[in-house]
């Protein structure tokens, strides 16, 4: 096989293998979570507007404050690098901040769904989440790039830990669904609010835990100019560029499809069974981690932008709408299969092995997209503004993500539903809704961001030209870097 370009380029490794494992806790560690809408929905009872209020302001603080943290961090530099003070102190803040929210029925009425307390706990909370959390969002895109300047080892590093953690972080969830089945079905003693407060607190303290580590092993190793960038080079970086242009316009695309419910509405709320995303994914569970195999035979074969489309949530949408087609056989009342737990069942496990088959390069290659494009313009601006660029496709993310996220709750509320009844005690017409806004909305909504992916062309002469000049480069900076600091030594 002939060997890639990049590989001409790079001869060595840089990341050591304590920091490889150190990696691939941290990325497993991502799995360990609970839904926090069904906590909301289940336990807080948070008035459905008052949370949708929530979320627009917050919202549009996030839209305020993330100009000015991109700034900082693009201009920081310490002797640890430019951004792992922003993630130990974020990793910090959500530890606290995680383990108040699970325990949050210790000290708020759950049972007033229009509590001035809660409601006042709950919007503090969610300002002050944003802010440190915009910090840690831009830290981690870049202290990941950063940990080696070979495009070749980073994306294998990226698979590495995808492989490994997709032996073990189907486990978090399998859990939740099951002591969450048992807990509302009564086969256990384990109230509901316990079950959140246990779980929630013990997953929030495991990830964070991973999370430090990682952070504390982890190296930057891409040298970043002494002089900091002005907020010009930035802007210029992020508008003059057309692989950016191109990303930013598929993520707001891709937003817009992001108006839905979780699964697991559907999945509590229609099928009365939590526990069935588990239940459809295991038999496809070795597939998916086979699957990996071809995401280096896939970079060779195919060119850029039909690579980045399969690895996107292009592909989901399309196992949506089948999915949808049919849970709609039977009509919307009791005898639809959508209300089905065993129809359903057969046809989403049949629907995984075609969605499987790129799982690998779903869980690559689009972070490799996002870091070839800040290298590209690395490239060609002379210095790196990875907080600029990150914040600017986030920020249209945000802007389009938080006008139809605070919707959701809206949606609920149009459908019928009613916070007093129990979970499968919702109305036909409010578990079609449910169902309808899972699974048709994405499909509806999202299917246009699949245009500007089909119209991203890198060719692999152009790149292995770019990484060719980017070493020559750093290397040159990096022992500038190195003579700057042996004369202040000396």
């Amino acid at each position: 096989m002939e060997q890639p370009q990049e590989a001409r380029t790079y001869h060595r490794s840089y990341v050591a293998t304590k920091e490889t494992y150190s990696y691939v806790l941290y990325d497993a560690a991502q799995k360990f979570g609970l839904d926090g809408s069904l906590f909301n929905t289940d336990i807080l009872k948070m008035n459905l507007r008052r949370s949708a209020f929530i979320g627009f302001v917050t919202g549009i603080w996030d839209v305020i404050n993330d100009p000015i943290t991109a700034i900082l961090v693009d201009k920081t530099r310490t002797r640890w690098g430019k951004f792992k003070v922003y993630l130990v102190v974020g990793a910090i803040l959500g530890l606290l901040s995680g383990l108040l929210y699970w325990n949050a029925p210790l000290f708020v009425n759950c049972t007033n769904e229009y509590d001035n307390f809660k409601f006042g706990f709950f919007f503090i909370r969610s300002l002050i989440n944003e802010t440190y959390g915009t910090f840690s969002g831009l830290a981690i895109h870049g202290f990941t790039m950063s940990l080696s300047p070979n495009p070749l080892e980073r994306t294998k590093l990226l698979a590495k830990a995808r492989v490994w953690s997709s032996f073990f972080d189907f486990l978090p969830g399998l859990l939740s669904n099951l002591f969450y089945d048992l807990s509302v079905n009564g086969l256990i003693a384990l109230p509901l609010k316990k079950y959140y407060m246990i779980l929630g607190s013990a997953y929030t303290l495991i990830q964070s835990l991973f999370t430090l580590f990682f952070f504390v092993q982890g190296k930057e190793r891409v040298p970043q100019t002494v002089k900091t960038p002005s907020v010009m080079d930035g802007l210029r970086a992020v508008f003059r560029y057309r692989p950016v242009r191109l990303y930013m316009l598929s993520e707001l695309l891709g937003t817009v499809g992001r108006v839905k419910l979780g699964y697991g509405y559907y999945y509590s709320y229609v099928l009365g069974i939590r526990s069935f995303d588990t239940l459809k994914d295991i038999p496809t569970a070795v597939y998916a981690a086979v699957s990996y195999a071809w995401v280096d035979r896939a970079k060779a074969k195919l060119p850029s932008n039909w690579l980045w489309l399969i690895s996107s949530d292009n592909v989901d949408y399309v196992i949506l709408l089948i999915n949808y087609l049919f849970g709609c056989i039977g009509g919307r009342g009791k005898n639809g299969w959508y209300q089905s737990p065993v129809k359903m069942w057969i046809v989403m496990m049949l629907m995984e092995f075609p969605r499987k088959t790129t799982w690998g390069m779903r869980n690559v290659i689009p972070d490799e997209i996002k870091y070839e494009m800040i290298d590209y313009c690395e490239w060609q601006i002379g210095f790196r503004s990875e907080g600029m660029i990150i914040n600017a496709i986030g920020l249209v993310t945000k802007l389009s993500g938080n006008l139809f996220g605070s919707v959701q709750n809206l949606l609920l509320e149009r459908i019928g539903f009613d916070l007093r009844k129990d979970h499968l005690g919702q109305s036909d017409k409010t578990k079609f809704g449910i169902f309808t806004l899972a699974y048709l909305f994405p499909f509806l909504t999202g299917s246009f961001s699949a245009i500007p992916k089909l119209l991203y062309q890198f060719n692999k002469e152009e790149k292995a030209q770019m990484y060719r000049e980017l070493k020559e480069r750093r290397d040159a900076l990096a022992e500038e870097t190195r003579q700057a600091a042996a004369a202040e030594g000396l």
